[in-house]
Parts: C-alpha cells; structure tokens; sequence
C-alpha cells in the first residue's frame, strides 16, 4: 500500500513537470522539502523522538544537554534546552550524527522545541523548514 502512495506521489511530479521546466515549483505546490531540509527533519525527528523516550538507547546515548554537564546548569543554553555540539577537526566529523544533529536541533525555535506530541511537532517543523526554505513572496 505504501509502494502505491510513493508511486502516485512521483507520478503526480511527472505530470506536473515538463521536459524542461525548473522542478521547484513543483516541489512547492505537493509541499515536498529539498534534500538538505529532508536530511534536517529526518535528524530533528531522531532528536525528538530521543526527548519524548521515543528513540533507542544509543541514540539517546549520544546527545548529550547542556542542562547535563556540571558547571553549565546556570547558562542560557541550559535553560533553553540547548544540546552540547562536540569538536570535530575535519569535515567528515561534522557529519556524524553526534555533531549534525544538535546542531540542527538547536537552531530550532524554543516554542516548536517544546512541543511534546509527535505529530505536532512533525507538522510544526515541516512547516518551519519549508518556510526558512523558501521566502515569502514564493509561498503565495
């Protein structure tokens, strides 16, 4: 059932899209991120899911908050509800999921971080993304 609903999304692009027409358009109007902001949600729904106790412990494992660490309790990052982003010295690093995934995580509004259901929040954040995406006068 799942492959049919993929299947009719895809042909739905198809037929929106001529030979040579520009793609975004398309992806605005079925509401479909581009690949960076899928890669985005996708790590703040892991984040997410880790908050709620949704996640698996070794995705739990590895974040780390900033409320956790000693001496750091007092700070706004803290209160805010801040994750700690490790060091890393080369590009490879940076893309590890304990690295890209609090630092998206924290980038994100405190509102929308403190939503507790999951399907609010995936809709609270998809919308987020998609608005950051794209500026206004391309949403009308």
């Amino acid at each position: 059932m799942i492959y049919l609903y993929e299947r009719h999304r895809y042909y739905s692009v198809y037929h929106i899209c001529v030979k040579y027409t520009y793609v975004s358009p398309a992806l605005r109007d079925l509401h479909w991120l581009p690949i960076k902001q899928r890669i985005e949600f996708k790590l703040c729904l892991l984040v997410h899911k880790s908050l709620i106790g949704h996640s698996p412990a070794y995705i739990s494992d590895l974040l780390t908050s900033a409320a956790d660490v000693p001496g750091r309790p007092a700070l706004r990052t803290a209160s805010r509800g801040d994750f700690i982003v490790p060091r890393t010295n080369q590009k490879f690093g940076d893309e590890a999921f304990c690295v890209a995934a609090p630092r998206v995580s924290n980038r994100l509004p405190a509102d929308l971080r403190q939503l507790r259901s999951m399907q609010t929040f995936r809709r609270h954040l998809k919308t987020f993304l998609f608005a950051a995406r794209l500026p206004l006068t391309e949403l009308r």
